[in-house]
């Protein structure tokens, strides 16, 4: 299976797949997918899972105490 390739474009999309998830969080995978799942952040659209980035930024606001 071919790799499908990141490009710039996808950093502002609204909804991140596990490989962007590790990324924007600076987590591992199973890290990442616990704290995403915490947050409230999973969406399932099919059988593909992605998570909210609005979502994250909120929870994680609230975790810090920054306000928007």
């Amino acid at each position: 299976m071919r790799a499908r390739q990141r490009s710039e474009a996808s950093s502002g999309t609204r909804l991140l797949d596990t490989e962007e998830l590790k990324l924007y969080l600076g987590l591992g995978r199973n890290s990442a997918m616990e704290f995403a799942e915490t947050a409230g952040a999973r969406v399932a659209i099919g059988k593909r899972i992605l998570f909210d980035r609005v979502k994250l930024d909120q929870y994680l606001d609230e975790l810090t105490g920054v306000e928007s």
